[in-house]
C-alpha cells in the first residue's frame, strides 16, 4: 500500500498536462488511503507504532496525517473541474510522499538526538555564535574603514546601495561560507585585509564544520546500524565465534538448495561487522552488535518476530552453557505481553557443551527448544570414525549441505499433505517404493517420525526417530519420515506421492541371494587406544569405544596435573548426574576397578567393560611417546592415537607437533601394528587439511588418519539441529555402539544376478534383509581415496553396480550385552 501511494504521488508530481479522468483516478487512490487511516484511527496500536508512545501522542500523529491525506486530496480536485490557480496545493503531496518514507522520520530522530547532545549542541551553538559575531566584526571594519566606490552586492556596479550596512554583513557573512568570493579588484587595502582575514577564518571553520559532520554522520550510523532491522520471518545466529562461519555456510547452502531465499540476522559483541561477512554470498545477512545483557540486546534483531534463534555457545567464555542459558531466559522474556505466545513458539537452538546441563537448558527454553549436546556428538563422531576410518567422508557428507543430507518431511504442516487416517499410511517397504519413483533426484527413506501426540507441529523440536524400521505398518502416531537426498524437493515429491494416493513402483520379486554379493565386513578389534588431551567430549569417546570393543584398553593422557585434577572433577560430577533417574545424558559410569584405573559400567546392568587407565605427561614428546606411562611400551603397540584437546591457543600447536613426530616414528619404524589409525581434532580449518596432508606424505598412502575440525563439528550439528527434527536421536543412534549403525560391506559385483545391476535393484534386495542401502563406494586411484556416491541418480557415478566395490548400508548393531564376556580383568597379561 505505501509504494502504491508513493508511486501515485510522484506520478502526480510530474510535470504533465493530466486530463481529469486520470486526476479522478489519482483521486480514487489517494481516497481509498484516507478510509483506510479513518479506519484505523481507534486500533489500538499499529505495527509501525513504536509501544512505549503515549496514547495521546499516537492519536496526535495519526490526527495529523488524516489532516495531511485530506488536503493531498483536495489539491487534486482544481485539475477535475478546471479551476485556475491553487496549484501550491500539490506541495501537501510532496510533503505526503516524504512522511511515506519511514526511514526519513528515523534518520531525521537521530539527527535530532545527536545534534541535541549536551556537548555536541554547545559546540552547533558556539560555531553559529562565532560566525555571527565575526560576520558583525568585519562589517563593522568595513563601515569605518572603506570608501563607497567598492561594489558589494556583487551587480558590477558601486553604488549607493552598496555603502548598506546589511548588504556589507550578508558579503562578510558569505566571505566566509566561500573563498571563492574575495574581490576581483584588490584596490582598497582594508577591503582586501578584511576579505583575507574572513577568508582564513572560514577555512579553519570549514576544517571544524568537516569534523563535526563527520562525527555526528558517524554517530548516526552506529545508531542505525544497531537499531532493530524490520526483520521478519528470520533466523537468528547469536554470538560470533570460530564456528559462525561454517554455520552460516551450511544454512546459506541449505536455502539455496531448498530454492528458499536467506533471511538472516548475526549479532555479536564487536562494533565492526566480522569479516567473514564481507563475502558476496553473505551480503543479506543483517549484522547487529552488543553485549549480552544490555536492554534491547535482542530486540536489535528482532526476536519477537524471528522464526528460530540459534544460541552458539562461546568456549572462550569462563561458563559458556550459564551464558546460553541466561541468553534462553533471555528469547522466552522478550516481547510485550501480546507478543508473549509467539515468543513462547519460536524454535530456539540451544548449543549446550556440558551434558550435565541439558536438562536445565530444556527447562529454561521450554517445548519449543532443542539442545544441541555438541561435545558428546564430537565424543561419538571420533569414537565412530576410529572404529571405521571409511566412515568419516561418509558422515560429513550427510552432516553436510555437500551432496546428499538427510532431510524430514512432517506430514500435516501442509494442508495438500495432510493425512489425518492413520490408515492412510503405507508400511516402509511401499514407502521406499514410492521413493524409488522419483528417477531424476533419488530418495531413500531411512526412518519413520512420531510424536507423542501425533500432532506435526509437536515433533518439530523433539519427535521420536524409528531408524531402519522392521517391516510391517508405520507406527502409532506416525507424522513423518526422514530420508537421504539431494534436496528438500526430492524428499517432499515422495510425500506428495503418500498423500494424493498414488500408486507406488510394483514390488520387485523377492532375490534371497544379496548376501551372496555383499560380503560382511566385521569392524577390526580395538584393544589398545591412546587418547591425548581431554575435553567434555573425552568421556562419551571411552564409553563409545569400550560399548564397541568391550576387552579395549585406553590410555588417557593428560597434559599435566592440572589437567588431571580438572578430569577426576568431571568424573564426579559425571557420576552425580548419571545417578539422577531422569538424567538421559549418560548410559553408564566410570567406576574405579582394583588394580588402578576405571571399568565402564553400564546403566542396563550388563557387565562392566573395558578399562580406562588416565596418566599425566606430555603427549608432545617422543620420550613419552615411545615409552608410555603402561608398562613402558612404545606408541607402535596401539591400534588407534586420539587427539582430543581442548580448545586452547596453544592446543592446535601441540596437536600438530605431536601428530607429526607420530609420522616420523611410524615412517622409520615397521613395528607398527597392522590398520593402525589416527584422528585428531584441531580448531583451525586450515591447520585440518595440511596436517592430514603432510600426515599422508610422510608415511605413504597406506596411513589411515582422520583429522578434523572442532568448530566445525560444532557447526554441523547446529545447522542439522535447525534443519532436521530428531538430529540428535538420529546422530546419536548412528554414532553410538548398541543401535543402527552405518556399515560398510564388500560389494562383489560378479555376483550380481543380471536384473540386479543398478542402485535401486541392490537396495531393494538389501531391504529383504533388514538393510537400508544408502551409498556405495567405488575403487580408488593409487594414492588417492575412493569415491563415495550417495543415492545416485541414474546417469551418476555409482549407479552401475558394476563400477563400484564397497556398500553402505544402516543395519541394526548385535545386543551389547551379549559381547561383553571379555571384560578385561586383568589387562597386564596382553602382550605388549
Amino acid at each position: 500500500m505505501r509504494l502504491g501511494v508513493g508511486a501515485g504521488i510522484v506520478l502526480s508530481l510530474l510535470p504533465i498536462a493530466w486530463t481529469p479522468w486520470a486526476n479522478g483516478a489519482f483521486l480514487a487512490l489517494f481516497a481509498v488511503e484516507l478510509t483506510l487511516r479513518c479506519l484505523a484511527f481507534r486500533m489500538p496500536r499499529l505495527p509501525d507504532e513504536p509501544a512505549d508512545h503515549p496514547r495521546w501522542l499516537v492519536l496526535g500523529r495519526r490526527a495529523s496525517f488524516l489532516l495531511l491525506d485530506a488536503a493531498a486530496l483536495a489539491s487534486f480536485l482544481p485539475g477535475m473541474f478546471g479551476l485556475p490557480g491553487a496549484r501550491w496545493l500539490r506541495l501537501f503531496r510532496l510533503a505526503r510522499l516524504v512522511l511515506l518514507i519511514r526511514y526519513w522520520s528515523t534518520l531525521i530522530g537521530d539527527l535530532r538526538a545527536v545534534l541535541l547532545r549536551r556537548e555536541r549542541a554547545r559546540k552547533v551553538a558556539l560555531m553559529g555564535g562565532v560566525v555571527a559575531l565575526v560576520s558583525f566584526c568585519g562589517t563593522v571594519l568595513l563601515d569605518h574603514l572603506t570608501a563607497d566606490h567598492v561594489d558589494f552586492d556583487g551587480d558590477g556596479v558601486a553604488t549607493a546601495h552598496d555603502g548598506h550596512f546589511f548588504v556589507r554583513l550578508w558579503w562578510a557573512f558569505r566571505q566566509i561560507q566561500d573563498p571563492g568570493n574575495m574581490l576581483t579588484d584588490p584596490s582598497d587595502l582594508a577591503v582586501v585585509a578584511v576579505s583575507l582575514g574572513l577568508t582564513v577564518f572560514g577555512l579553519f571553520l570549514v576544517s571544524f564544520l568537516i569534523g563535526l559532520g563527520t562525527d555526528v554522520v558517524r554517530e548516526v550510523i552506529d545508531i542505525a546500524s544497531n537499531r532493530p532491522a524490520g526483520m521478519t520471518g528470520h533466523t537468528i545466529v547469536v554470538g560470533v565465534n570460530p564456528a559462525t562461519r561454517p554455520l552460516l555456510h551450511e544454512l546459506m547452502a541449505h536455502y539455496h538448495k531448498s530454492a528458499m531465499r536467506p533471511h538472516f540476522a548475526v549479532i555479536g559483541e564487536s562494533e565492526a561487522r566480522p569479516h567473514f561477512l564481507d563475502d558476496p554470498t553473505m551480503s543479506r545477512v543483517v549484522y547487529r552488535h552488543g553485549h549480552p545483557g544490555e536492554e534491547g540486546y535482542l530486540h536489535r534483531v528482532d526476536v519477537t518476530r524471528s522464526k528460530r534463534v540459534l544460541l552458539l555457545a562461546d568456549p572462550r567464555s569462563a561458563n559458556p552453557d550459564a551464558a546460553t542459558l541466561g541468553l534462553i531466559l533471555s528469547v522466552r522474556s522478550g516481547g510485550t505481553p501480546t507478543e508473549v505466545p509467539r515468543v513462547a513458539r519460536i524454535m530456539v537452538v540451544a548449543e549446550v557443551l556440558d551434558p550435565a546441563n541439558l536438562g536445565a537448558a530444556r527447562v529454561a527454553g521450554g517445548e519449543h527448544t532443542v539442545t544441541v549436546p555438541s561435545e558428546q556428538l564430537i565424543g561419538l563422531f571420533v569414537g565412530a570414525v576410529a572404529r571405521q576410518p571409511h566412515l568419516a567422508r561418509l558422515l560429513v557428507e550427510l552432516l553436510t549441505s555437500r551432496g546428499h543430507e538427510v532431510y524430514s518431511y512432517l506430514f500435516g504442516l501442509e494442508i495438500l499433505d495432510a493425512l489425518p487416517q492413520p490408515a492412510q499410511w503405507p508400511d516402509f517397504e511401499t514407502l521406499a517404493r514410492f521413493a524409488g519413483l522419483a528417477s531424476s533426484a533419488p530418495c531413500v527413506p531411512i526412518a519413520w517420525l512420531t510424536s507423542v501426540d501425533g500432532a506435526a507441529t509437536s515433533a518439530l523440536v523433539s519427535p521420536e526417530v524409528h531408524l531402519a524400521p522392521a517391516p510391517g505398518p508405520a507406527p502409532p502416531h506416525t507424522v513423518g519420515f526422514l530420508a537421504v537426498s539431494p534436496s528438500f524437493r526430492a524428499t517432499r515429491e515422495v510425500a506428495a506421492r503418500v498423500a494424493r494416493g498414488l500408486a507406488p513402483s510394483p514390488p520387485s520379486a523377492p532375490w534371497t541371494e544379496a548376501t551372496a554379493a555383499v560380503d560382511a565386513q566385521p569392524e577390526a578389534t580395538l584393544e589398545r587406544v591412546l587418547v591425548c588431551g581431554f575435553r567434555a567430549a573425552t568421556f562419551d569417546l571411552c564409553e563409545a569405544l569400550m560399548l564397541a570393543h568391550p576387552g579395549v584398553e585406553v590410555t588417557l593422557l593428560l597434559g599435566d596435573e592440572t589437567t588431571l585434577a580438572h578430569f577426576t572433577e568431571r568424573l564426579a560430577e559425571r557420576e552425580v548426574v548419571a545417578a539422577r533417574s531422569t538424567s538421559a545424558v549418560t548410559t553408564g559410569v566410570f567406576r574405579p576397578h582394583p588394580d588402578g584405573g576405571f571399568v565402564f559400567a553400564p546403566d542396563d546392568g550388563a557387565p562392566a567393560c573395558g578399562r580406562l587407565t588416565v596418566h599425566a605427561g606430555d603427549w608432545t614428546s617422543e620420550r613419552v611417546l615411545t615409552r608410555l606411562p603402561v608398562s613402558g611400551a612404545h606408541v607402535r603397540t596401539m591400534d588407534a592415537v586420539i587427539y582430543l584437546a581442548a580448545p586452547a591457543p596453544r592446543s592446535d600447536g601441540q596437536t600438530a607437533l605431536s601428530v607429526l613426530k607420530l609420522a616420523e616414528l611410524q615412517a622409520g619404524d615397521g613395528g607398527f601394528r597392522p590398520g593402525f589409525r589416527v584422528v585428531a581434532a584441531v580448531t583451525e580449518t586450515s591447520l585440518r587439511r595440511q596436517l592430514q596432508v603432510r600426515y599422508r606424505d610422510r608415511v605413504g598412502a597406506q596411513a589411515q588418519i582422520a583429522v578434523f575440525s572442532s568448530q566445525e563439528l560444532r557447526a554441523w550439528f547446529a545447522f542439522q539441529a535447525a534443519a532436521v527434527p530428531g538430529f540428535h536421536a538420529l546422530y546419536d543412534e548412528l554414532l553410538r555402539p548398541g543401535g543402527a549403525a552405518l556399515r560398510r560391506h564388500r560389494l562383489r559385483p560378479e555376483r550380481l544376478p543380471a536384473d540386479c545391476q543398478s542402485f535401486p535393484e541392490l537396495g531393494r534386495a538389501l531391504r529383504a534383509e533388514g538393510r537400508l542401502l544408502i551409498a556405495v563406494e567405488s575403487p580408488s586411484a593409487p594414492g588417492r581415496d575412493s569415491a563415495f556416491h550417495v543415492a545416485p541418480a541414474p546417469g551418476e557415478p555409482g549407479y552401475d553396480l558394476r563400477q563400484v566395490d564397497a556398500a553402505w548400508v544402516i543395519e541394526r548393531d548385535a545386543p551389547l550385552s551379549g559381547a561383553r564376556s571379555a571384560s578385561p580383568e586383568a589387562p597386564e597379561a596382553r602382550p605388549a
